[in-house]
């Protein structure tokens, strides 16, 4: 029944998107499965649009396995889902965006994990930190050097680490100045108290 049901949708294409949906929205987690597998095989932009507007109405616990099934399609319409969520989802879906902007390795995930880095919360910055500071390419190196300049505080102090683990070179004249702006802010303290 199973597998007629997968074989039903993908024959209908996308008029078998509504059968999809009720695949997801069953119970029955044989049935929630196979709606996943299919939901990964059905190709179309229609068929992209249908889950991530069903990601955002479905049960918490069933949001991260369609989050990734949706991931896991090859459509362009995949990539702004991914950035949206990673930007303004659940916290459990921006710590699974930030794993597929990981393995997808875009250069258009950069800036929302450069973003998420700064924010307050301690697992998500933690998880764009070592996301940011394992990434293969110039992309970072490049965005964070254009950022170092502009960024204060907790924010500057975060980009300066992150340039530094990753042995920016470009960004070396910020990360002298930031050095310089520690020393300075110690000499002040010393002279205060």
């Amino acid at each position: 029944i199973l597998e007629a049901t997968r074989g039903t949708i993908l024959a209908r294409q996308a008029d078998g998107i509504p059968l999809l949906l009720e695949t997801l929205h069953s119970p029955d987690k044989a049935v929630f499965s196979i709606g996943l597998r299919t939901a990964r095989e059905l190709p179309g932009r229609s068929v992209t649009e249908a889950l991530a507007a069903e990601i955002g109405k479905t049960q918490p616990d069933r949001a991260g396995p369609l989050f990734l099934a949706l991931a896991d399609r090859t459509d362009p319409a995949v990539l702004p889902v991914v950035l949206a969520t990673g930007k303004r989802g659940s916290k459990p879906l921006r710590l699974l965006a930030i794993e597929v902007m990981v393995r997808d390795g875009n250069p258009a995930c950069v800036p929302v994990l450069l973003d998420t880095l700064t924010e307050s919360d301690a697992d998500l910055a933690k998880a764009a930190k070592a996301a940011l500071a394992g990434w293969w390419g110039a992309e970072v190196d490049a965005q964070l050097t254009a950022r170092l300049p502009q960024a204060t505080g907790n924010s500057r102090r975060l980009l300066v680490e992150l340039a530094g683990q990753r042995h920016v070179a470009a960004a070396i004249p910020e990360l002298i100045k930031a050095a310089n702006d520690s020393e300075d802010s110690k000499l002040t303290k010393g002279k205060t108290s």
